[in-house]
């Protein structure tokens, strides 16, 4: 009776529509995937976008949005450095694969604009310079080279550097016009002149690799800083060491600060330097002292890779080694802005706060990731010391519980947009891997972990409680019951905090009494193990997702299966309500969202936009919106478009319903060339094939005038409906007509031109060889049966009209022939009949046989190789002979004719035979057997 109920509840107000509040349609509306995997990063001048590189593509990143703008696709080689040119104008990127490519990155799309293999070695370090027209590259394989950009060639190559070059750099025009600055392995600082292609200075006091150099504005001082953990100050024009700072630790990065009103007293320039303790530092100079420190600093610190500065404001970009992009104030040093390029696998996902504006991550580290769903930018929560696996959010967001491998569960307050720990739970013998924290009023927690057991833990001490200044206090968990025979992998609370539901490895759902721990009931019938259970926030029921691709739910009442959903084709990993618990949604491992109605068991969307398992999934607390994350490193965020949806369909109805008048009117207008725009806009290949059959049968020379007024494009489109019905026999000539007038109406070049032109043609070629060998077969046959037709037709010309003709000796031939003829009155009417049908002989025939008679002297005639026309041509003498032939030729012509001769052959045959009888002075009828002929002799004839 739940079921009843609960369909009762959904069917509400429906017939056969979609209740109003159902979902149907989500749209992708923010996606944050991988942008970094590592390297120098490059803003452009503008500061407007950011160039990472990721893995053998470089991303072209939106720093405000914090979202993929485009990528500009490697060769599947890593990428090894980026520079940027001064006029925004062109990116040069170098990979392993010793390639060296331009790119037009503003054009759109983005085109490379030469290429070229510039070292034999890898490309470590590039730099332009001022004017945009040199690039200075430095390779592992310790030369330099200077390249012309607008004309492409190189212009310089210098040789002497120690090991792989590190860094270069051409100076600024106040040290001198066309000085370039390397560093190499060997720690050497070399200055080149490009005028005399000489290196003109040597600076020598690091003993280990140099990572960035900077000058003074005036280009007297050079600061560099390397990885033997100082920052060497040098006079520029004597090469001279002017003061050692150290700074004790590994350096990566160095940026000159050029605002002179934060100097401290006694310093003439600041300086900030970043490392292998993953803080970034100010400095003074020529105090050498440390002014100040970041002041948010993680329990492990990740080494910074990368600093660069920014020209139009103070911010530093900061590349850390965990794929982190941050804009530092260079002032308070304090992140404004976090990016992270990489997610690795995202293992869980919840929303916190009422509004849903931002969402925290498990992403297979140790730390908890926030991100605000428009800007993407993300903050780092510290605390656990192992992977984090599970997440779980009270009803108004604003507390967070997480289970760890480091066998503890979390809670932390969402406060001012930023997560505080809170209080520690501590008491379970394996991996926390489910967690669930209280629906109603967050009172307590559940977890659930690999050790098969659970435990509830009091939240009650933490509402007097003051929250934040670091301090966390310890959880008692109120009891510890052994729930399952193997791993616990989910724990959902129901909505009146009176039970919970725990979902194990060993196929089972166990439903257990909040305040005692007492188990209610057990739901049996998944055939591989429980990834995920949710209680319904309105109704009796819980929603399981199982590793047999299913989808089930389940009555509370007696803990017996309702309905199953199947749809998926592997595990189902994660599944929630929506639409006030009339839907579900659910995500497997062959990285699919389905979007389920209850009452009807039917898939209403698909969500596809991950390659990997989907983990992670979270729904927002009103619906509209839809988190989730994957194996992929991806996280997406969809919005319900329902309604847009719905809008928008109703809107192509209406304008297909005005569109489709204005066609039928054009079509009765006759006005073919928009009308057939128009189908062909609207995509009716059925409206198209009307239009044009109209044509073909009024003139269809008419087509060659359309068709040379169509685009490319609407030639392509006409094309491809012309191969579908070419398809069809009924069909093929309207379509054979079409490409015919095309090929005579439009050039070869031109045709050339439309889009999958090949494609289109590879596709005609088949069906048209087919229906030309079927016509050619049609044309043989019709001028067969015309020519048994003009066999079989009748003389117009009677014998009186014959005799009236031809006269004087034909008349005596006639009249021979006619007496022969009453010797044998009934073959010559058979004859007559049968043989006209059949060989069309008449009285012209006669006449040949006369004139062949009066030829014949002393000529030989062998019966037996003349057939039945030779026969008829022998001796008139010969009665008997000439009769049975002229009686096997009634016959056969009898038989011929059919039932339309049936009445005159039954007469003729009749006829002839008493005819023949009377002439033999015999009353029995001739035998049908065939009587040998005989040869006549020399006497005889």
């Amino acid at each position: 009776h739940t079921a009843t109920a609960l369909d009762e509840k959904m069917a509400a107000g429906t017939s056969t529509a979609m209740p109003a509040g159902l979902r149907t349609s989500y749209a992708l509306d923010g996606q944050m995937e991988v942008m970094y995997t590592g390297g120098p990063v490059k803003l452009d001048m503008e500061e407007r976008v950011l160039f990472a590189p990721c893995q053998d593509t470089v991303k072209i990143i939106d720093v405000a949005a914090g979202r993929v703008l485009n990528t500009l696709e490697g060769d599947t080689e890593p990428v090894m450095s980026l520079a940027i040119s001064p006029d925004n104008q062109t990116l040069a990127v170098s990979s392993r694969s010793l390639m060296l490519r331009l790119w037009a990155w503003n054009d759109t799309p983005s085109t490379v604009t030469r290429q070229f293999k510039a070292h034999t070695g890898p490309v470590m370090a590039m730099a332009f310079d001022s004017t945009s027209a040199l690039l200075a590259t430095g390779s592992s394989d310790t030369t330099i080279k200077v390249w012309d950009v607008v004309r492409g060639y190189c212009t310089h190559n210098f040789r002497g550097s120690q090991g792989v070059v590190s860094m270069v750099l051409f100076a600024p025009s106040c040290v001198g016009d066309l000085k370039l600055f390397s560093a190499a392995e060997g720690g050497k600082i070399r200055s080149w002149d490009l005028k005399t292609s000489k290196a003109a200075a040597t600076f020598e006091s690091h003993v280990s690799v140099v990572r960035q150099i900077a000058f003074t504005p005036d280009g007297a001082l050079m600061f560099s800083a390397a990885r033997d953990k100082v920052v060497c100050v040098w006079d520029v024009p004597t090469a001279r060491l002017i003061k050692t700072i150290p700074i004790l630790e590994t350096l990566e990065g160095l940026v000159l600060l050029s605002d002179t009103d934060e100097v401290p007293k006694g310093d003439q320039y600041c300086f900030l330097t970043a490392g292998d303790k993953g803080i970034v530092r100010k400095w003074g100079y020529p105090s050498g002292k440390e002014v100040l420190a970041e002041p948010t600093t993680p329990p492990k610190p990740t080494p910074i890779a990368y600093m660069a500065p920014q020209r139009k404001s103070n911010d530093v970009v900061v590349v850390g080694g965990d794929q982190t992009i941050s804009m530092l104030d260079s002032d308070s040093l304090e992140r404004n802005k976090i990016l992270v390029g990489y997610n690795d696998e995202v293992i869980d996902l919840a929303y916190l706060g009422l509004d849903s504006q931002h969402i925290v991550a498990a992403t297979n580290c140790e730390d908890l990731r926030v991100f605000d769903v428009k800007t993407f930018a993300a903050t780092t929560a510290y605390g656990h010391s192992d992977i984090i696996l599970t997440l779980s959010t009270s009803k108004d967001g604003n507390l967070l519980a997480s289970g760890s491998k480091d066998r503890t569960v979390r809670v932390w307050a969402w406060t001012d947009n930023e997560l505080v720990p809170v209080a520690v739970g501590q008491g379970h013998a394996d991996v926390v891997g489910a967690v669930a924290v209280a629906v109603r009023k967050p009172t307590f927690v559940v977890t659930g972990s690999k050790d098969t057991t659970i435990k509830l833990w009091d939240l009650t001490l933490l509402e007097n409680m003051e929250i934040g200044g670091g301090k966390t206090h310890a959880l008692t968990a109120k009891y510890t019951r052994r729930a399952h025979d193997k791993e616990i992998n989910t724990v959902s609370v129901a909505p009146n905090d009176k039970i919970f539901v725990t979902g194990s490895q060993d196929r089972t759902i166990k439903v257990w009494r909040a305040v005692d721990g007492d188990l209610q009931g057990v739901m049996r019938g998944h055939k591989r193990g429980i990834w995920s259970v949710q209680v319904s926030p309105v109704d009796q029921v819980v929603a399981s997702a199982s590793g047999d691709n299913t989808v089930r739910i389940w009555a509370l009442s007696d803990c017996s299966c309702l309905k199953t959903f199947e749809g998926h084709a592997s595990s189902v990993l994660k599944v929630v309500f929506v639409s006030q618990g009339m839907q579900l949604v659910s995500s497997g491992s062959d990285g699919l969202i389905k979007v389920w109605t209850i009452k009807t068991n039917e898939n209403v969307a698909t969500l596809d936009s991950h390659t990997d398992k989907v983990w992670a999934l979270a729904a927002s607390e009103d619906g509209q919106a839809l988190v989730t994350g994957s194996g992929d490193s991806v996280i997406a965020v969809w919005r319900d478009d329902t309604v847009e949806q719905r809008d928008a369909k109703a809107s192509e109805a209406e304008e297909a319903v005005r569109l489709g008048q204005e066609l039928s009117n054009l079509m009765l207008q006759q006005q073919y060339l928009p009308a057939l725009k128009l189908a062909l806009r609207l995509k009716q290949p059925g409206n198209v094939y009307k239009l044009l059959t109209t044509v073909v049968a009024s003139d269809a020379t008419q087509l060659q005038g359309l068709v040379t007024e169509l685009t490319s494009s609407e030639l392509a489109l006409l094309l491809s409906y012309a191969q579908t019905w070419n398809t069809h026999s009924g069909r093929s000539f309207t379509a054979q007509t079409l490409v015919s007038a095309m090929m005579r109406a439009i050039s070869p070049a031109e045709l050339a031109k439309v889009p999958g032109m090949s494609n289109l043609i590879e596709g005609l070629l088949p069906y048209t060889k087919r229906h030309l060998a079927r016509a050619s077969r049609l044309l043989q046959q019709a001028s067969f049966l015309d020519y048994t037709h003009q066999l079989m037709r009748l003389p117009a010309a009677s014998t009186e009209g014959d005799a009236a003709q031809h006269g004087g000796a034909g008349g005596e031939k006639r009249a021979r022939r006619a007496g022969l003829d009453r010797d044998g009155e009934g073959d010559g009417q058979g004859d007559d009949e049968g043989d006209g049908g059949l060989g069309g002989e008449g009285e012209a025939a006669a006449d040949e046989r006369e004139a062949k008679r009066s030829r014949r002297d002393g000529v030989e005639v062998d019966s037996d190789s003349g057939g039945h026309d030779d026969h008829r041509n022998s001796d008139v003498g010969d009665s008997d002979d000439d009769s049975g032939e002229r009686q096997r030729g009634s016959r056969v012509s009898g038989h011929a004719n059919g039932k339309s001769k049936g009445d005159g052959k039954g007469r003729g045959n009749d006829e002839g035979q008493s005819a023949e009888r009377r002439a033999n002075g015999s009353s029995a009828p001739p035998s049908t057997k065939k009587t040998p002929k005989r040869k006549r002799s020399k006497a005889a004839r």
